[in-house]
């Protein structure tokens, strides 16, 4: 197993994550650790693989399902503190290809346990989305983009 792309000084960390962005019937698909908002499913890009491929990867473990990973849709800089750590990231998001699975295939809401940390998927409607603490901050808007776009939120002050 190769080892994430993620650097910790102290209290400062940089990470570089992969997500998916996988809609249907109106709603996409979340996670959430519990401890904090939800965000659109992936992981850290581990060293030797493609953004690509990391997603991929990640849902396979997370999910137990083989998916389509699409085009890039997004890119987005992050600032923001978890567990006592101030992070910054670069996450690539790409779309995910629903109609690559059989129906019976697609996951349903639950939890799922990767390292050892519980994750809990739900499929948000995407009309409720505004509610919900999500990270980033911009995720309803990186829906509705018709276009690949770059954003940088900071929820920490520098």
């Amino acid at each position: 197993m190769s080892a994430d792309i993620q650097i910790v000084n102290g209290d400062n960390g940089f990470l570089f994550r992969a997500a998916g962005i996988w809609m249907r019937e109106g709603k996409v698909l979340m996670q959430t650790d519990g401890e904090s908002g939800w965000a659109f499913p992936g992981g850290h890009v581990q060293l030797g693989e493609t953004a690509a491929q990391s997603l991929k990867r990640e849902l396979s473990e997370e999910l137990g399902v083989e998916v389509k990973v699409g085009p890039l849709l997004s890119v987005s800089e992050d600032a923001f503190e978890w567990r006592g750590v101030n992070w910054q990231s670069i996450c690539l998001y790409f779309e995910v290809d629903a109609n690559a699975l059989p129906h019976n295939q697609i996951p349903l809401a639950g939890p799922s346990v990767e390292r050892g940390s519980p994750i809990t998927f739900d499929w948000i409607p995407i009309s409720k989305l505004e509610v919900y603490e999500t990270y980033p901050a911009s995720a309803l808007e990186l829906l509705s983009a018709p276009h690949i776009r770059f954003t940088s939120n900071r929820s920490i002050s520098s």
